[in-house]
């Protein structure tokens, strides 16, 4: 199955086509939140290198959060409206999610021991949050996307007796305090290319929701700035 997939939930963009699993292209632009400007030429670019027909793609795989709020808009409505077009599915995909398949290739997916921690800064001292683990191919979720205050998601990482693979923009913070020598670090960034394998396997087991976002928490314009930070 041809998928394109796309991330803008963070300052960066990234964009890629797969058949299934394998990686045909992809781009990963630090855009700086330029997403409303470059999303369609980037996606352009890609399909034209890559030498695929836009109508030979079989679904659609977007990132819904935790991130940015606008940055989410703007890639949900892009992939949105591209599927529409073409009638065909978009799947949703939280960031958290793609991270932790980031790790597919790290962690043995025969040992039960590994434990795969996903973890986003999220302001004012606190972190998006999410463990999974993968056992014979497939993924398992230990705690459900949430956010949390810092001090908690240690004492989580504290408490857990088997071994980490830390990813996400927290990742080095949660790795640091931790204080664990059997940690170990994973990707700090997301990709879209991640975002793709983690929306197939939604995909083909029809689970999937083409509706909806996961943005965990409350914006800053409503909720108000923190008064400290040390994210």
């Amino acid at each position: 199955m041809k998928i394109l997939s796309l991330d803008t939930s963070g300052s960066s963009i990234s964009v890629s086509l797969l058949e299934d699993k394998k990686i045909l292209g992809e781009f990963f632009l630090n855009s700086g939140f330029l997403h409303s400007k470059i999303i369609f030429s980037i996606v352009k670019k890609l399909i034209d290198i890559t030498s695929i027909k836009i109508k030979d793609i079989d679904f659609l795989a977007v990132c819904m959060g935790p991130g940015s709020f606008t940055g989410i808009r703007i890639g949900t409505s892009f992939m949105d409206g591209i599927a529409f077009s073409l009638n065909k599915p978009c799947v949703r995909v939280s960031s958290l999610v793609g991270l932790a398949y980031s790790a597919y290739n790290e962690v043995h997916m025969k040992n039960e021991d590994e434990v795969i921690y996903s973890c986003m800064n999220a302001n004012c001292n606190e972190i998006y949050f999410a463990s999974y683990s993968f056992f014979l191919g497939k993924m398992h979720i230990k705690l459900e996307d949430t956010v949390m205050n810092l001090n908690k998601v240690i004492k989580i990482i504290k408490n857990e007796k088997k071994n980490i693979t830390f990813v996400g923009s927290a990742s080095k913070l949660c790795y640091d305090l931790s204080g664990d020598i059997k940690s170990k670090m994973g990707d700090t960034t997301l990709k879209s290319s991640n975002i793709g394998v983690a929306a197939l396997d939604k995909f083909l087991s029809g689970t999937y929701s083409s509706r909806e976002f996961n943005y965990l928490k409350k914006s800053k314009a409503e909720s108000g700035l923190c008064k400290e930070n040390i994210l």
